[in-house]
C-alpha cells in the first residue's frame, strides 16, 4: 500500500508472455484445443531476425506467445517469460520502486513503438519477471530486444 495516497495502483492482470519453440502449433494449441481467439499476430525487429508473435485472447485473459530467432539467448526455450500488471498511474509505480531499491528495467518507463502504452520491469524475490503496463493492453506488446 502506498503511504503517500493510501492505495494501490496496481489494478490487474495484463497479459502473460510466453516463449515457444513453434508458434504454429502453439497458436493452434491455444486456439483450436483451447478456444483461445487469434487477436492478431506481428513480427518484431532484432539484431538478430525477426521475432514472430501472436496474442490469443479468452475472455479478459490475453496471453503473447513469441518465438525468437535463433541467436537470441530465449530462443528455443519453453516458459512464461514475464506476467504484465495494468496500472492507472505507472509514474507513480515507478517511483515507489525506485525508492524502494527495486532494481528496474531498462532503468526508466518507455513506450512501445507506435502504441500509447508505458511499461517497464522489475524482478520479484525469485527472480519471476514482471512488466508493469499503462494503460491496459488491447493489442500487443512484447518486450523489445530484452
Amino acid at each position: 500500500m502506498c503511504e503517500c495516497c493510501g492505495a494501490h495502483s496496481i489494478n490487474g492482470l495484463a497479459h502473460i508472455g510466453i516463449f515457444c519453440r513453434d508458434i504454429v502449433q502453439s497458436k493452434s494449441f491455444y486456439t483450436d484445443i483451447l478456444g483461445f481467439e487469434l487477436d492478431h499476430e506481428a513480427e518484431l525487429a532484432s539484431p538478430e531476425g525477426p521475432i514472430k508473435t501472436a496474442c490469443v485472447k479468452s475472455g479478459d485473459l490475453v496471453i503473447i506467445l513469441s518465438q525468437s530467432p535463433e541467436g537470441r539467448p530465449e530462443a528455443g526455450s519453453i516458459s512464461i517469460n514475464h506476467f504484465a500488471l495494468n496500472t492507472s498511474n505507472i509514474p507513480h509505480v515507478f517511483a515507489h520502486m525506485k525508492a524502494d531499491g527495486v532494481d528496474v528495467e531498462p532503468g526508466e518507463i518507455t513506450s512501445l513503438p507506435g502504441k500509447d502504452v508505458k511499461h517497464f520491469y522489475l524482478r520479484g524475490p525469485d527472480g519471476e519477471r514482471i512488466e508493469l503496463v499503462e494503460p491496459h493492453m488491447n493489442k500487443l506488446s512484447i518486450e523489445h530486444g530484452k
